[in-house]
């Protein structure tokens, strides 16, 4: 039997794997991919910014932050 093993940080090549996976499986409804948005100041300090993942062309947003 396989353990299941929790990854709280889980490193990039490891995500990139399970990404590559669903485009291979299902090529007919479109790429899935992660995205980033950042929004920064005159001194290049992010000020806003969001990401998250497209798949199947819908856009699922993980993280938004906005500086108050």
């Amino acid at each position: 039997m396989q353990k299941v093993k929790f990854t709280k940080s889980p490193i990039t090549a490891d995500i990139d794997f399970l990404t590559d996976k669903l485009n291979q499986e299902t090529p007919e409804f479109g790429e899935a991919y992660s995205f980033a948005f950042f929004i920064r100041d005159k001194a290049s300090q992010i000020i806003a910014g969001c990401n998250g993942s497209v798949i199947f062309g819908c856009i699922y947003t993980d993280m938004l932050s906005i500086r108050k």
